[in-house]
């Protein structure tokens, strides 16, 4: 999928002989959404022009494709506005169904001024 993105499983029916998670639909789906986090940084970006860095976002993905939790693990802006905002935006998100429990993602966002 990418460099420092993670996935672990939670819960489910399924023996971890017979898991077959689509990994490439996260990475579909991730790529979907990523020009609305890529907004959210250009408007902070406004009031704050040296902003940049990265940004990893743990969330996890239930039965149904909702994103239920969303999380910052760590960030190198330490820019809290732009960390919640991200967070609550990932929530928002609509996965297919992949796995009868949940998926945890961790995923690593870039941000630089173009």
């Amino acid at each position: 999928m990418g460099k420092g993105v993670g996935i672990r499983l939670k819960g489910g029916r399924s023996s971890a002989s017979s898991l077959s998670i689509d990994y490439d639909a996260i990475a579909r789906v991730v790529e979907k959404y990523k020009s609305s986090l890529i907004y959210l940084y250009n408007k902070e970006l406004r009031s704050n022009p040296t902003l940049k860095g990265a940004i990893t976002v743990e969330f996890s993905i239930d039965s149904k494709g909702r994103v239920v939790e969303a999380n910052v693990v760590t960030s190198s802006m330490d820019y809290s506005p732009l960390e919640t905002a991200l967070a609550k935006r990932i929530k928002m998100w609509k996965f297919p169904q992949l796995y009868d429990g949940i998926i945890v993602v961790t995923y690593p966002f870039v941000f630089f001024p173009v």
